[in-house]
Order: structure tokens, then C-alpha cells, then sequence
């Protein structure tokens, strides 16, 4: 990968990955999921952690660095897209499912099939 590519990349996560994990950390609640309360800084941790991944794989290709510490970039990579995956996960099991077989409301909000 080309330096020039590196820093594209890193340029688009910052602008559609990190800003809006900064956003939902500070309380933000997109219009997608403002119907499901739920705890969205989850979300926006999970967001900055998938950052943090784009900066271990990124940064020592970029910098040019020895193959060991772009191997050990990658690997840190991995590991924080399982820490993403974790706590979407984590997101998913304490909001609870998304609808009711019967049409009931769940805390107070109509399901989504029913409107």
C-alpha cells in the first residue's frame, strides 16, 4: 500500500468512523435509533475502538516501519475489531430484541413491523 493510500484511508475513517463514535460518547443519538433506548455510547466506544483498529493496521504501513511492527499492527488490529464486535454485542444483549411476535410495546415504544 502506497503512503498516499494510508493517509486517504485513515482520512475517510476519521471523517465517518471517529467523529460520529465522538458524537454518540457525548450523548448523540442518531434518528435511526432514537426509537430503542439503549445505552449508545456502547456504540460510540465500539465506533473508537474500530478507529483505534484503522490506526494499528494504517500508521506502520505508512511510516514505513519493519515488518515486525506492521505484523504486531495487524494483530492489534484484530484485537480491536473483536473489542468492536464485543460491545456491539454487549449493545444488542441489554437492549433486548428489536420486536414482540404479539405486537405489544416494549418499554413504552411501538415495534417497528407495526407501524
Amino acid at each position: 500500500m502506497s503512503p498516499t493510500t494510508g493517509w486517504i484511508l485513515l482520512g475517510t475513517c476519521t471523517l465517518l468512523v471517529l467523529l460520529p463514535s465522538i458524537a454518540l460518547m457525548g450523548g448523540w443519538i442518531p434518528s435511526v435509533i432514537r426509537h430503542r433506548p439503549g445505552p449508545v455510547r456502547l456504540l460510540g466506544a465500539g465506533g473508537a475502538a474500530l478507529y483505534g483498529a484503522a490506526l494499528c493496521a494504517f500508521l506502520p504501513r505508512v511510516a514505513h516501519a519493519d515488518r515486525d511492527i506492521v505484523t504486531a499492527g495487524e494483530y492489534g488490529a484484530v484485537l480491536m475489531c473483536a473489542v468492536t464486535v464485543a460491545l456491539a454485542v454487549a449493545y444488542d444483549v441489554i437492549l433486548g430484541p428489536s420486536w414482540t411476535p404479539d405486537g405489544a410495546e416494549r418499554n413504552g415504544v411501538r415495534c417497528a413491523s407495526d407501524r
